[in-house]
């Protein structure tokens, strides 16, 4: 009988390896951009310092791709030292996106990084079984990078009338909100749901 591999694990172990051999000593910086929304997908664009890594195609009949994100920087917030992770249905695969923290950091380098502080960061196509995006950048420079591209992209859309719109369609919390749907409300209410307190106490954003 034929071996059976468990992908995930196999180019997770490689990576490992990668990053094991040679730590590089300087982080990357990870940049995130959103494409306004086309025949119900939204291409998000990830770079490493500067130049192009990977696109992902995200479903935009909702938020929630971008909730799911957003609930994903919050738990690298709370957790810490611990792994995090998500996983997002794109066109056509479904990707995990994780940031994985480097323990004794500090040990390796001889200097007072906190463990934590630096991560590795990287993409598995499930489609491709492979990991198409690692890098190692820190927590805070990873998490304002995709957060402030979530916020942009939210006030960007709240101008989209046919966003607002197909949004309402989908999201029933606006009407547990009592909000009409001409309410000139909605575009506030839709905003708020792009935001975090968790994420902004983190990176000191004032309300």
């Amino acid at each position: 009988m034929a071996k059976q591999q468990n992908q995930w694990l196999l180019e997770r172990s490689k990576l490992y390896a990668k990053y094991a051999e040679q730590l590089p000593k300087n982080a990357t910086y990870v940049q995130v951009s959103f494409d306004p929304p086309k025949y119900g997908m939204i291409d998000m664009h990830l770079c490493v310092n500067y130049k192009e890594k990977g696109l992902l195609t995200l479903s935009a009949d909702t938020d929630e791709p971008f909730d799911k994100i957003k609930r994903w920087l919050e738990d690298i917030v709370t957790k810490g030292e611990g792994i995090s992770w998500v996983k997002i249905d794109c066109d056509p695969e479904l990707v995990t996106i994780c940031f994985e923290p480097i323990l004794y950091w500090g040990e390796y380098y001889g200097h007072a990084h906190r463990d934590g502080y630096c991560g590795i960061f990287y993409v598995y196509d499930s489609a491709l079984n492979k990991i198409i995006v690692d890098t190692l950048c820190t927590a805070e420079g990873l998490i304002k990078s995709f957060y402030n591209s979530i916020i942009n992209y939210a006030k960007e859309m709240q101008q989209n009338d046919d966003v607002i719109e197909n949004w309402v369609l989908h999201e029933i919390s606006a009407e547990d909100e009592g909000l009409e749907e001409d309410s000139p409300e909605l575009k506030k209410y839709f905003l708020k749901g792009f935001r975090s307190d968790i994420i902004e106490t983190y990176l000191g954003i004032k309300p």
